[in-house]
C-alpha cells in the first residue's frame, strides 16, 4: 500500500491536514531520524526486506505553508 501511495505521488502538494485525513495522525515525537528535520512521521511497521530487523517509517517535510514538499521511506 505504501509503495502505491509513493509511486502515485498522491501526497505531493497536499496540506498537512489533507495528509492527516488520508493517513491519520502522525506520531507526536520520536528519537528516530533526529538529523532529518522532518515535520511528520508515520511508523509503518517492520521493514519488508527478507531480514526483518528494522522498522520502516514514512518521513514527510512541509514548507512554511504546511504543504508537503518531500517525503521518503526510512528504516531505523
Amino acid at each position: 500500500m505504501i509503495d502505491d501511495l509513493l509511486e502515485s505521488k498522491r501526497i505531493d502538494g497536499m496540506s498537512e491536514k489533507e495528509v492527516e485525513g488520508l493517513l491519520g495522525k502522525p506520531l507526536d515525537s520520536t528519537n528516530y531520524f533526529l538529523l532529518s528535520a522532518y515535520d511528520m512521521i508515520y511508523h509503518l511497521g517492520i521493514e519488508r526486506n527478507p531480514v526483518r530487523v528494522d522498522s520502516e517509517c514514512l518521513l514527510i517535510w512541509l514548507d512554511s505553508s504546511s504543504v508537503v514538499t518531500k517525503y521518503e521511506l526510512k528504516t531505523d
